[in-house]
């Protein structure tokens, strides 16, 4: 009966995400024998009530750069243990008084259907700076080396620059580094020749700067 409730699932799941997410799979593993205690059907309602209720997936736009988000998050993991749900969520955004916002509108779901909440692992947003001037001399001396004006692009993505402002306030940082590719992954690599490039842009921003 489950399995058969699975396929219908998967299908439906393929049908609706098929192309965006070809590789979309569910699977259900056998347990080994023996008696394993059920969730309640009030527990079983309340767990099903508040993965539907959180928030999930993009909740803003960046009103800086078009296109770009700017706050989001994802349930990753859940699991059940000896004596609750256990939900794992990631929240990223680079605007700290959102992330807050976002962290407050999931604890205050959670402890009304009666669970609680606990954060780990936090990075600290890196907020986007209309005014850079590192920006602007790192693009200056690309610009000399290379006679090409470089492009400046944000992600939505955790970075070390986040970790370090948030130590030392008010600190001007960029971002740069060689190509990479499939990054996180068995297949990373990198582009020897780029790190050269990097190195002699460097060289170049702190000669200027002297």
């Amino acid at each position: 009966m489950f399995g058969a409730a699975l396929e219908r699932c998967r299908q439906s799941l393929i049908q609706r995400y098929g192309q965006s997410d070809p590789g979309l799979r569910l699977s259900l593993i056998p347990r080994e024998e023996g008696s394993w205690q059920a969730l309640t059907p009030d527990s079983a309602r309340k767990s099903l009530t508040l993965i539907r209720t959180l928030p999930d997936g993009v909740q803003d736009m960046s009103r800086d750069i078009p296109g770009l988000v700017e706050t989001s998050l994802n349930l990753g993991v859940a699991d059940t243990r000896a004596d609750a749900l256990h939900l794992r969520l990631s929240l990223r955004s680079s605007v700290l008084a959102e992330k807050e916002i976002l962290k407050s509108r999931v604890a205050h779901i959670t402890e009304n259907m009666g669970g609680s909440v606990s954060w780990a692992g936090d990075y600290p947003p890196w907020e986007y700076r209309q005014d850079s001037p590192l920006r602007e001399d790192v693009c200056r001396a690309w610009e000399s080396l290379t006679g090409k004006r470089p492009e400046v692009v944000a992600i939505h993505a955790g970075l070390e620059c986040g970790l370090l402002s948030a130590k030392l306030p008010g600190m001007d940082a960029v971002s740069i580094g060689p190509n990479m590719r499939d990054i996180h992954t068995t297949g990373e690599r990198l582009e020897i020749a780029s790190v050269g490039r990097v190195w002699d842009l460097i060289l170049k921003v702190l000669g200027e700067k002297r």
